[in-house]
């Protein structure tokens, strides 16, 4: 597939679209209330650091993207100075806000996080998606790892959507066809069924496209619908999806080979979609469902395990 990436992503507001969410999935409010802080904190710093030049892109090749490749495959770690430790600050006092239940774990990253050794370590942890790297020094420093792990998560997100805002113009037009994100690599936290301008079989199936969400920088990318974007099994017996007869727009793609899930919500027949940058978490009643008959989110995000 050529040209199957999006640029133009939402980047007003959230307001509206958490008051549309709320509204289509009022059991979960409570969550999104949760997160709003959180989402806001995340605005804000990336309109904070919108010069921000801590990071050098490779050139995209096509031929290493048709094979997989994605593009910051072998980026290093952008070059922090104190915007890591600044932002994993904010962040960290967002996350107090909206999850009070986990104040104290909190305060132990806060009150490390100052530590040039802490914010160091606790950033390549997150940028390697490696918690392993940091269970030693919380244990020797007396830090949550959960909270440390979900502010590092929170924190190099910001980084991540900012170096994205870069990188996907580059590759728009590159073929991609894998069900990990063409730009950072990360698998996706939400899938959305568009209506198809297109007749291309490969991308239309009963009338829909199907768009995934990248957990890590937000990117969006086409994917094929009778696929496991995980382990990309096409055997129909290893596909199946669950689904409410009430809530015939939301489902979770689940595949028996790899045992991982996929949240999808089909928009096609919605005045307005959803604002992916929240929406994965409007739909953590499907999480909980999922995780309860034994399968794994493709990608952990943190707010789909707390």
């Amino acid at each position: 597939m050529t040209g199957n990436t999006r640029t133009d992503f939402d980047t007003g507001p959230l307001s509206a679209g958490v008051e549309i969410l709320k509204s289509a999935v009022p059991a979960t409010e409570a969550v999104l209330n949760a997160y709003i802080p959180v989402a806001e904190a995340k605005l804000h710093a990336i309109e904070k650091l919108e010069k921000w030049k801590g990071f050098t892109l490779p050139d995209p090749e096509p031929l290493r993207l048709e094979q997989g490749v994605p593009l910051m495959a072998e980026m290093p770690m952008p070059r922090f100075k104190s915007e890591f430790k600044t932002i994993a600050s904010v962040m960290a006092a967002a996350l107090k806000k909206g999850l009070p239940n986990l104040q104290s774990e909190l305060d132990s990253v806060i009150g490390n996080i100052e530590s040039d050794e802490v914010s160091g370590k606790i950033a390549l942890s997150a940028w390697e998606g490696d918690p392993e790297l940091i269970e030693y020094l919380c244990n020797e420093k007396d830090i949550s790892l959960e909270a440390a792990l979900l502010t590092g998560t929170s924190a190099m997100n910001v980084f991540l959507t900012l170096i994205q805002k870069q990188a996907g113009p580059l590759i728009k037009d590159m073929r991609w066809i894998k069900g990990y994100c063409p730009v950072c690599g990360s698998f996706p936290d939400i899938a959305l069924f568009r209506k198809s301008g297109t007749d291309d079989p490969y991308l239309k199936s009963h009338g829909g496209q199907r768009w995934l969400h990248c957990g890590g920088c937000g990117h969006e990318w086409r994917f094929k619908r009778s696929t496991c974007a995980f382990c990309e099994t096409e055997k129909h017996e290893e596909l199946r999806y669950l689904q409410s007869e009430e809530r015939p727009d939301e489902r979770i793609d689940v595949c028996e080979k790899c045992k991982r899930y996929l949240i999808s919500i089909d928009s096609r027949e919605y005045i307005k979609e959803p604002d992916l940058r929240i929406a994965a978490k409007a739909y953590v009643h499907l999480d909980m469902i999922a995780q309860e008959k034994g399968y794994k989110p493709m990608a952990e995000t943190g707010w789909n395990s707390i």
